[in-house]
């Protein structure tokens, strides 16, 4: 599980004026949980995120991963908590450190040490699991922006971890990379369903990505404005206003009608009802 207790998170900023990014937050995410991450330009979210890995430490309050605290003076647990905890970030190049696709895959791998047999298969896997055995000796550079996308994934998922966070990962894509992006993350959502699940947070400025998730957080000044299923906050027009949210298409369409009195009573009526 991963746990916030009443975390605040205070820096700098280049005015040398204190900023607070994260505003006394507590939540639990569970294991096998899909969560989406929302919220204006500002209100929190890359900093939620990083809190969860140790990239950044709380000011005050506690995070922890399953039984281990995210604490800079203990660099053995920092060091678990990146094991468990993968990130791909919002452009992939700025991860890349390996002159192959095949080496980028193994790095994380080497950097624990792992057997060389090992550490082969898992990459083998990878390579073929994301549709990169052609690419295998190219430079990650090379590659398409949904190759690019997919070795961010697969080095990431070959260290086998525990949670998945995206941050804006669909930002620098077209509509069809972002499809196929989504389609991936619920793959590896569905897959791992059966073993030991994955818990995957994805953060994004698409409200329509909500819908693939079963939970939505949304921040606002980095607190806690909404927390629920998404197919619920993304009825609610008005708070969703004030965040800087507008709700998919087919939800606006849904709210309208619901005001003009039309007797729907769920979004899936509008693909459905006689009266359109």
């Amino acid at each position: 599980m991963l746990t916030f207790d009443d975390v605040t998170v205070v820096y700098n900023n280049v005015s040398g004026q204190a900023k607070t990014a994260i505003d006394g937050i507590s939540l639990r995410i569970r294991p096998g949980e899909f969560v989406t991450i929302m919220g204006a330009n500002g209100s929190g979210k890359t900093t939620f995120a990083r809190l969860c890995n140790g990239l950044i430490f709380s000011t005050s309050g506690s995070v922890c991963v399953d039984d281990v605290a995210v604490r800079p003076d203990d660099p053995k647990a920092i060091l678990e908590i990146r094991r468990r905890v993968g990130m791909v970030f919002q452009n992939p190049d700025h991860q890349f450190v390996s002159t192959t696709v095949e080496r980028e895959i193994a790095f994380g791998l080497e950097n624990l040490g792992m057997e060389r047999e090992v550490m082969r298969a898992r990459v083998a896997e990878m390579l073929a699991r994301f549709d990169l055995e052609s690419a295998r000796m190219k430079a990650p550079h090379q590659l398409s922006g949904g190759q690019k996308q997919r070795l961010a994934i697969a080095s990431v998922l070959v260290m086998q971890p525990r949670y998945l966070i995206f941050d804006e990962p669909a930002a620098v894509l077209d509509m069809r990379h972002r499809r196929a992006l989504m389609q991936a993350m619920l793959d590896l959502f569905h897959h791992a369903s059966t073993n030991t699940p994955h818990t995957l947070i994805n953060i994004t400025q698409h409200p329509e990505e909500a819908l693939f998730s079963n939970r939505l957080i949304v921040l606002h000044q980095g607190k806690i404005a909404l927390d629920g299923p998404p197919e619920k906050l993304l009825l609610q027009e008005d708070p969703l206003a004030r965040f800087d949210i507008r709700p998919p298409v087919e939800f606006s369409a849904f709210i309208r009608l619901k005001k003009n009195k039309f007797p729907l009573t769920s979004v899936d009526e509008l693909f459905l009802s006689p009266i359109l």
